[in-house]
């Protein structure tokens, strides 16, 4: 079964406000590569001076080391939101135009489920689990020894983004989700009833 993703990412309402390039929503750890992340938008702050982005998720021990490498990168348009409520991301995506995970890897990427779903663009690792999503228009892949690259890229990725319907995720609602939950658990007492009468 595919994760789920909260109902709030299919709403029809827009939110509107101050927008961002880019949005990381992770909780920093060493799968999540938040050095590599925070090298990335040093990069493609070169090439877009002014680029605004925001860090969405709890730092936990990596609070002083994420903010120490921030000031040395000097990520002076990079805002830490911390954990914020799946409304609140929602939000945030919805004025957001490209989405950056770093990750070196992960099971079923929420974070990308999300974004797509909010119609942002993506710049994502090149690791198994987010090849699926590169065949997506407005998602590209990079390769983490080349942050430099990586970091054109995203600013390219920026440039270019348009807001990308993706009806094909309705699949990973939390609703549609509960309900094949439902079919597999209802086939299954079925053929437990059949077995107890067998036997």
């Amino acid at each position: 079964m595919r994760n789920p993703i909260d109902d709030i990412f299919f709403r029809k309402d827009v939110a509107t406000g101050r927008p961002y390039h880019v949005a990381i929503l992770a909780r920093p750890s060493r799968a999540k590569s938040p050095v590599t992340a925070l090298r990335i938008l040093a990069e493609a702050s070169r090439f877009h001076p002014g680029i605004r982005m925001i860090w969405i998720g709890p730092l936990g021990r990596w609070e002083p080391i994420m903010r120490s490498l921030i000031s040395l990168l000097r990520l002076r348009g990079l805002k830490l939101a911390g954990n914020l409520a799946p409304a609140q991301v929602c939000d945030i995506l919805d004025v957001t135009r490209v989405l950056l995970s770093a990750s070196n890897r992960e099971g079923q990427p929420l974070s990308v489920l999300e974004a797509l779903s909010r119609q942002c663009s993506a710049m994502l690792s090149d690791i198994p689990a987010h090849r699926p999503f590169a065949q997506d228009a407005g998602v590209q892949l990079f390769t983490a020894s080349d942050v430099a690259r990586a970091g054109r890229s995203l600013t390219q990725l920026i440039e270019s983004h348009l807001r990308q319907p993706r009806p094909q995720l309705a699949c990973h609602r939390m609703d549609a989700h509960g309900s094949k939950l439902l079919v597999l658990y209802e086939i299954l007492v079925r053929q437990r009833r059949s077995r107890l009468s067998l036997g």
